[in-house]
């Protein structure tokens, strides 16, 4: 394992000798070439190039230094790594808040995801990022982890004024705390009048806020401990859209409707 871990830190170490492996595996190259692909200088290109024939990555031929199998699989491993920690990076905000048994695809699918979290310049990021997915929709599914009056006005307003259609599953916790504020409740109340609006209670836990934005992209968002928007993540990875569709799916299969004259009894 000692060993492994040196590997891996001989990497780690020095980006030019990801850059070189990964190059090889595309083409052959010279050592000139190779100073051209990666910008790296005449001696480190010289050295990177002896240690990684040492650990028997590549070999020299006709047509200049290729990998070997076993190369190959190195980069192939060393680029699956990379894409792993990629996607971890991008997650991080909301990872705490991800439980395995909500989260089944493989966390590689959301490498390319955008994240919008609140910083000193802009503590809005998050809430922004979601209201823009809302209003830009003509067709939203949501399951709710919670919810606040500016989502809930924004999804009126586009409701009343653009038609948006809107499918909203509320764990029992999120409508209990709407029925028990009353300006939220006088906007559920509007939201149930409404044709375009179906409701739905869910007995279950609803870990964050998912939402899909006319079928093509997936909005995650999470909040902080005051009940703030702490990070939102956009991704039209279509993985990641089939897994939110699946999850959407499987809660409001196991939802009731909520009718405003049940809320009113």
């Amino acid at each position: 394992m000692n060993e492994r871990l040196e590997d891996i830190e001989f990497f780690a170490r020095s980006r030019n000798r990801v850059a070189v492996l990964e190059a090889l595996v595309d083409s052959p190259h010279t050592r000139r070439s190779l100073q051209v692909e990666t910008g790296a200088s005449r001696v480190t290109i010289g050295r990177i190039v002896g240690d990684l024939q040492e650990r028997g990555w590549i070999r020299w031929t006709d047509d200049g230094y290729r990998t070997t199998s076993t190369g190959r699989a190195v980069a192939a491993a060393l680029l699956e790594l990379c894409e792993t920690l990629d996607a971890a990076a991008v997650l991080e905000p909301l990872a705490p808040s991800l439980p395995p048994e909500f989260l089944t695809i493989d966390v590689t699918h959301f490498r390319d995801a955008e994240v919008g979290v609140p910083s000193e310049t802009d503590p809005l990021a998050a809430a922004r990022t979601a209201a823009e997915l809302m209003d830009q929709c003509d067709e939203v599914r949501i399951l709710a982890h919670a919810v606040t009056s500016n989502t809930v006005t924004s999804q009126i307003r586009a409701a009343e004024k653009h038609g948006q259609r809107s499918a909203v599953v509320l764990s029992e916790a999120t409508l209990e705390s709407m029925l028990g504020d009353a300006t939220m409740q006088t906007q559920l109340d509007r939201l149930l009048d409404l044709e375009e609006v179906a409701m739905y209670r869910y007995d279950g836990t609803i870990p964050v806020s998912m939402g899909i934005y006319d079928d093509e992209t997936v909005g995650i968002g999470t909040i902080d401990e005051s009940a703030y928007p702490n990070a939102f993540l956009v991704s039209t990875d279509e993985t990641v859209l089939e897994w939110a569709r699946e999850t959407f799916d499987e809660i409001r299969r196991g939802s009731k409707a909520i009718r405003s004259a049940d809320l009113r009894l």
